[in-house]
């Protein structure tokens, strides 16, 4: 069945996200991969929800195609570490269909964002997308040609020539070479922070329409921020169990962090400083000390 995606409204509330399902990226992939398996036997009251979101997903990726967006498929990485939060090694970490999912309608509230904002004549910031500059469009030129790539590129490269560019190279062992050459061509800036909206000149990107956003380089925030003291949290498992969500709902409305931990994922070492925990003693949830 032919799918197509047409704006219709919009619905602005502030609103407070309360996720009940808790589902991972690798649950809905496989859920969406197999909606017989096991995994959507257990969430089958979620899996017609997900298909639709699907078909939304599907909607939107036809939209950026035909506009010519350039969408990079490459492999980032996962840090692992230890239980005293050092490293362990660097995994690679590869984008299912549960993480595509989520960045193309991510994008299209980004867009209904921008496009309020513009028509309620909001006075807001712009971002603006530095175009490549000669040297670097001859650069990446030159590299293609080196690597035996016969593709030119014009005087002001087109969002579908750097995606055909990306395709073309897709499953080449050096494609990360590749498209990392692509992301210097697109150009880059020495700021802290940039972001705003960055309408029309979001163009050379394949996003010719209102959008806002913004980036930050962390490392040079951190260096002219300083250290933030480290508050005091609570660790408590994640659970059904009413009375340890009565406990961790009551030390809340006290005041206190607490961070439910999912199964088999490490605590936060860095962000919080968990000096106690929840543990339950003749079924009833009470703190312990860990500082002792």
């Amino acid at each position: 069945m032919p799918v197509s995606y047409t704006h219709l409204d919009v619905y602005k509330r502030q609103a407070l996200i309360r996720s009940h399902a808790r589902l991972t990226y690798t649950e809905v992939a496989a859920i969406l991969a197999n909606t017989r398996g096991p995994e959507a036997q257990r969430r089958a009251d979620l899996v017609p929800h997900l298909l639709h979101l699907h078909e939304v997903y599907r909607a939107l990726l036809k939209q950026r195609a035909r506009r010519g967006a350039v969408d990079f498929e490459s492999t980032e990485t996962q840090i692992v570490c230890d239980d005293n939060g050092r490293i362990e090694k660097i995994v690679p970490r590869t984008r299912n269909e549960a993480h595509r999912l989520i960045e193309e309608t991510m994008l299209a509230a980004n867009v209904c964002a921008a496009e309020f904002i513009a028509t309620a004549e909001h006075p807001s910031l712009y971002r603006v997308h530095e175009g490549p500059t000669p040297e670097k469009r001859l650069a990446l030129q030159n590299q293609l040609k080196a690597l035996g790539l016969g593709m030119h590129l014009s005087d002001e490269p087109k969002p579908a020539e750097i995606q055909a560019i990306a395709q073309a190279v897709h499953g080449r062992p050096d494609a990360l070479q590749i498209l990392s050459l692509i992301h210097i061509c697109k150009g880059s800036s020495d700021a802290l922070a940039r972001g705003g909206r960055y309408d029309e000149v979001g163009a050379i990107f394949g996003r010719n329409r209102p959008a806002v956003g913004f980036s930050l380089d962390l490392k040079s925030l951190a260096e002219v921020a300083g250290h933030a003291p480290v508050p005091a949290a609570i660790r408590a498992p994640w659970g059904e169990d009413p009375g340890l969500r009565d406990a961790v709902r009551r030390l809340r409305e006290a005041g206190e962090i607490v961070l439910s931990v999912l199964p088999g994922q490490p605590p936060p070492q860095a962000a919080f400083d968990c000096d106690r925990e929840m543990i339950c003693v003749e079924g009833r949830w009470v703190l312990r000390s860990l500082n002792t």
